[in-house]
């Protein structure tokens, strides 16, 4: 009895010890389908916003949003997905792993996060986060052409 005790305390601990990052919620127009990027830390980018105390992120129509948000660091619960307003008649489902997608239903994928050199000569980094909004097999097509895309050239 005393192990489970202790295993039990030990992994309360850990879990009290992990950051937590600020849940998000990204926003995409009604009949949106596709690839995200979110670009962090942009100077110029969309004034940061928050419902319920949750960031939101407006992504454009064309799927690229620079916003003056910084990268958003640490344990994060599921991302929420709305297409077309924040209704909640609008919501969809939000998923981590494809193969854990149903068929034939529009949803949204948490994608990587990363960081990009701006150029060989600096440091200074750009840092973004990857979402996708489609059916299983629509994102799996896009999965294979978003491996290629240069931050540094959508960050322009």
């Amino acid at each position: 009895m005393k192990i489970i005790i202790f295993i039990g305390f030990a992994f309360l601990s850990l879990l009290a010890s992990c950051d937590r990052a600020e849940q998000e919620i990204v926003l995409v127009p009604a009949n949106y389908k596709g690839h995200i990027i979110v670009l962090f830390n942009q100077v110029n980018g969309k004034p940061i916003n928050y419902k319920d105390g949750k960031r939101v992120y407006e992504i454009p129509p064309n799927g690229i949003l620079k916003t003056q948000f910084s990268e958003n660091l640490g344990w994060i619960g599921f991302v929420e997905f709305y297409r077309g307003d924040l209704d909640t008649r609008n919501r969809i489902p939000s998923f981590v792993l494809l193969k854990k997608v149903p068929d034939n239903v529009i949803v949204g994928l948490m994608g990587p996060s990363g960081t990009q050199k701006m150029d060989n000569t600096s440091n200074d980094r750009y840092r973004f986060t990857e979402f996708y909004i489609g059916t299983k097999s629509e994102i799996d097509s896009l999965l294979r052409f978003t491996e290629i895309i240069d931050v540094s050239v959508i960050a322009e």
